[in-house]
């Protein structure tokens, strides 16, 4: 951030360079163990994935974690997360003989809303998808408002309009508040990298501008992009923030078959669940 560049001059490569963790992205044996059973039992003849098939095995194995539920049997979470995240997924993977319109940004959206809902179920944070506004954004703006224009102003200030954002329930004065803890900013499948660059920054300082309301010296956020994404760190060091990538690969929703094969990998669904 442009704090840390003034501050640290050359050394903010290697500062930016440390935001990552290539390890984050490594499946645990449990998640291997699953996927590789769902994977074998839905090859067909052809050595080609059965998305159908598979469909119908997510569903079963769901309906046998019910039912051990129902017996009195604890599950354990993450594996039902994965089962529900693949149960929205693979439809998405399946070929249609029907020529369909091209996917809008609302129903990428909707896609990247239930995922997490699904991540976050059962917890203190929740998801808020539509145009509305960072309420941490608003000094900053007048700030900034009052030294482009050279006096102050008596209009009001509106928070900066956002995406999609995570908000933990707390209670305050004996009261529940909504308190934003992250952003995630998101851009249709039809934008160019350079506009899904320009949100990126844009994503940093709405994050930044999150930091300093909550105690954590460090967050995670992700910079969405149609049905991919790129994860964020954002971390505290001395007197400045630090951003920058915590992979080198992408965040895929599976649309076909071969991005479904590396969905299965792993790497995406333990990245997923590491923002829990």
């Amino acid at each position: 951030m442009e704090d840390a560049a003034i501050a640290f001059g050359e050394d903010l490569e290697h500062l930016i360079e440390k935001t990552k963790n290539l390890k984050l992205a490594e499946p645990p044996s449990y998640l291997i163990d699953i996927l590789r059973l769902f994977k074998e039992d839905s090859y067909d003849g052809s050595g080609e994935i059965d998305v159908p098939r598979m469909m119908l095995l997510v569903n079963k194995e769901i309906g046998n974690i019910a039912s051990n539920e129902l017996d009195g049997n604890r599950t354990d979470i993450n594996s039902r997360i994965i089962l529900d995240i693949l149960r929205v997924v693979l439809p998405l993977c399946k070929e249609d003989a029907v020529p369909r319109p091209n996917d809008t940004e609302q129903k990428c959206q909707s896609l990247w809303q239930r995922i997490l809902e699904i991540l976050f179920a059962d917890t203190r944070i929740s998801v808020v998808i539509g145009e509305t506004g960072l309420a941490s954004t608003k000094t900053e703006r007048a700030e900034n408002e009052a030294a482009h224009s050279g006096t102050s102003t008596n209009n009001p200030v509106m928070p900066r309009k956002v995406d999609c954002k995570l908000v933990a329930s707390v209670v305050k004065a004996k009261k529940w508040e909504f308190k934003p803890i992250s952003n995630f900013e998101m851009k249709p499948i039809q934008a160019g990298s350079q506009q899904v660059e320009i949100q990126a920054r844009k994503n940093m300082r709405l994050n930044h501008s999150i930091s300093k309301s909550i105690p954590s010296k460090e967050q995670y956020f992700l910079n969405i992009h149609g049905y991919s994404a790129q994860l964020y760190r954002l971390w505290e060091y001395e007197s400045v923030h630090v951003c920058g990538r915590v992979l080198d690969e992408e965040l895929v929703i599976p649309t076909c078959e071969p991005e479904l094969e590396w969905l299965l990998e792993g790497k995406c669904l333990v990245t997923l669940l590491s923002l829990r």
